[in-house]
């Protein structure tokens, strides 16, 4: 029974099953479920009108956890990480390779603006699961 539960996933989802595994995997470390993600593939699939099926599910992992460190940086160290910063960083989607990329500024920018924003800032951002997380991915901790 069990072979045939997870036949009938690998035939209904076309998602490899080490892409899925990574995807949970980063959404794990940051203390949120394989709930959140498929929630997250819906959201990202309704918004943008893809096919399900033909979603990178890493990318979009990735793309969640960029845009919640981004309203949280912004609301601690007033700088918007995606627009105030010369930095082409975005997520570059290739399902379990997916990375952060042309990050280099903008973590260059963040250990600066952390730095003069003093200790209570940089304690508020580490205790935050997924900012944490976010900002050792991108060498800014």
């Amino acid at each position: 029974m069990e072979y045939e539960i997870l036949d009938f996933y690998d035939n209904l989802l076309e998602y490899g099953s080490k892409d899925i595994k990574r995807a949970i995997e980063i959404f794990r470390e940051v203390g949120k479920t394989g709930g959140d993600l498929a929630e997250e593939v819906k959201r990202y699939s309704e918004e943008t009108g893809q096919n399900f099926n033909n979603i990178d599910v890493v990318w979009v992992a990735l793309e969640t956890i960029l845009q919640e460190a981004r309203n949280k940086i912004e609301e601690v160290l007033g700088i918007d990480i995606l627009n105030d910063i010369e930095s082409d960083m975005y997520v570059y989607g290739n399902y379990m390779c997916s990375s952060y990329d042309n990050y280099e500024e903008t973590a260059r920018v963040l250990k600066e603006k952390i730095k003069k924003a003093g200790k209570e800032a940089e304690e508020e951002l580490k205790e935050d699961k997924v900012i944490n997380w976010f900002l050792k991915e991108i060498e800014v901790f």
